[in-house]
């Protein structure tokens, strides 16, 4: 008997006593109303009760399932994000394994990969001399692989490798290069190439070599080259905390050692001239702590601990109409595929009206909020924008004029840097034009210094005979000068000895020019005189 029963029972108990001892004092109409009144209150509180628990059932019920839209409501929030609605995370690999968390993985790994058709057959090879315009068939092992003609394919020949765990598999180690799909007739595919690397051995492209094609050329990475926990999501966030653990994990030196002899085995002849111990010791070495080790500043990572909260008014988002434009993912640092934007959180929400949970995405910002104590890694070369000025990241640890340190510095680290294989290839073909062009250049420069080495080889020995003629000329010279000298030294003392002579006539005439003057004197005194005496006697006459 429940609740309700009892007091109907009690009640009608008390009233009826109650009624029984007013027999004496109503009459019979008040005691048949009250009967009624009797039967009316047990019918309103049997109705009374059954509607007070219909309205417990139901408002437990309500409370259940407002507890139950709460827990729904947090699920799908850590369903999607990974967080709970405070935006505390619930795990380690929360996000990651979220459903944003995987389809932003799934989206980066098809951006950065594209798709892949691998265990495909090469046959029907026409190759050239250079391999451009050399054209193959590509038999494929299924016929809906949705290539086009006209698509542009990355050919690579694969080659086993043993993975971790010691199994086999295949791993795309020679590329052949970039072919044009000529056509597409179910699984066999016509390709004709259109870029062939210069290290590519003609050798290795054979028919039924094992083959994959690539969308896009494959991404350099850190992480890939790491030993692989269970838990590769908290290995990576346990990188971010106060330690000095490796950025992207431990790095397998026996895997990268495998990795490398399997590029190289193929290419042995190609490679042999080439030293790639230390191309193999950056791989090791990478995201490692640097330990005082030797590095390019480009190549040196901080992990630094805000000591307050801070905003960085980076750029990093580029327009949206970049990405149509630029053909890449990045341009100068900024992100240009909108699935890379940086973005506020997103938001779960529930509208009572509706009844219905809606996710808003969050929205495009560049501005990035630091909290205290959070720790990020930076490149030590990386500029920031600070208070409108672009400075390097170490100011945020070492301050400037006017502006506190708002971090420390933990650990640095030994970051390599990463390859972009297309320009890489393709930058090795400008550079071989560029040195033929710098090699013809200099092939004619070479044929004119030969020509002109040639004319001055004759100029020099027209010289040699010239001077062997002035040579001898210059003996007789001298000889003639000697003879001259004694010839002149002759004349010398004969031009004294006629010198003499002819002081001494020269006095000897002075004398006799003296004797003269004194003889026409006396002469002339004597005529003089002879004149007078005869005047004299002719005026006697």
């Amino acid at each position: 008997m429940g609740t309700i029963e009892i007091i109907i029972v009690v009640y009608g108990l008390i009233f009826t006593v109650m009624l029984f001892l007013s027999i004496k004092q109503w009459r019979w109409f008040h005691i048949f109303m009250m009967f009624l009144l009797l039967g009316a209150n047990v019918v309103l509180f049997a109705f009374a009760g059954r509607v007070l628990e219909v309205r417990h059932e139901w408002t437990k019920k309500y409370e259940e399932n407002i507890v139950a839209r709460a827990q729904a409501e947090e699920d799908l929030q850590i369903l999607l994000l990974g967080t709970k609605p405070d935006g505390s995370i619930v795990s380690d690999t929360s996000i990651a394994e979220s459903l944003i968390g995987i389809r932003h993985e799934y989206q980066r790994t098809l951006m950065g990969r594209g798709r892949v058709w691998r265990g495909a057959n090469l046959t029907n090879m026409q190759l050239t001399n250079n391999i451009v315009d050399s054209t193959a068939v590509v038999t494929l092992a299924d016929a809906q692989h949705g290539i086009e003609a006209d698509d542009r394919i990355l050919l690579f020949r694969e080659a086993v490798m043993q993975d971790a765990d010691g199994q086999a598999q295949n791993v795309p180690a020679v590329y052949f290069g970039e072919y044009n799909v000529e056509a597409a007739n179910g699984a066999a595919i016509t390709l004709k190439n259109v870029f062939a690397p210069t290290i590519f051995n003609p050798q290795v492209m054979v028919a039924g070599a094992p083959v994959s094609m690539y969308e896009k050329m494959p991404t350099d990475a850190h992480a890939p080259f790491a030993v692989k926990p269970e838990n590769k999501y908290k290995q990576q966030a346990s990188s971010f905390e106060d330690n000095t653990n490796p950025m992207f994990g431990t790095m397998d030196p026996a895997h990268i050692d495998l990795v490398f002899n399997t590029v190289i085995n193929p290419l042995q002849q190609q490679l042999q001239a080439y030293d790639l111990s230390a191309m193999r010791d950056r791989f090791k070495a990478d995201g490692s702590p640097l330990l005082g080790r030797e590095a390019n500043p480009r190549n040196i990572w901080y992990k630094i601990r805000f000591t307050q909260n801070h905003t960085l008014n980076q750029k990093v988002n580029g327009d949206d109409i970049q990405a149509n434009i630029v053909g890449s993912d990045f341009r100068a640092g900024e992100a240009v595929v909108p699935m890379l934007y940086h973005r506020t959180p997103s938001v779960v929400s529930y509208d009572n009206v509706s009844q219905e949970t809606s996710l808003t995405p969050g929205s495009k910002a560049d501005s990035i909020t630091f909290q205290e104590d959070e720790i990020i890694f930076i490149a030590a070369a990386e500029k920031i924008v600070q208070d409108t000025r672009i400075v390097p990241a170490s100011i945020l640890v070492t301050g400037a004029e006017g502006v506190e340190p708002v971090a420390e510095k933990r650990t640095e680290y030994y970051v390599r840097p990463v390859h972009n294989f297309t320009d890489i290839f393709h930058g090795y073909l400008t550079r071989v034009a560029s040195l033929n062009y710098t090699n013809d250049s200099a092939l004619h420069d070479i044929s004119h210094i030969t020509e002109s080495h040639n004319k001055a080889a004759i100029q020099v020995l027209f010289r040699k005979q010239e001077k062997k003629r002035l040579e001898l000329d210059l003996e007789l010279f001298r000889r003639d000068e000697v003879e001259a000298g004694e010839y002149a030294g002759l004349l010398s003392s004969e031009v004294i000895k006629l010198t003499a002579q002819l002081a001494a006539i020269f006095q000897r005439n002075q004398g006799y020019a003296e004797q003269l003057a004194k003889d026409q004197a006396a002469l002339e005194a004597e005529i003089n005189a002879k004149t007078a005496a005869a005047a004299s006697v002719n005026s006697k006459q």
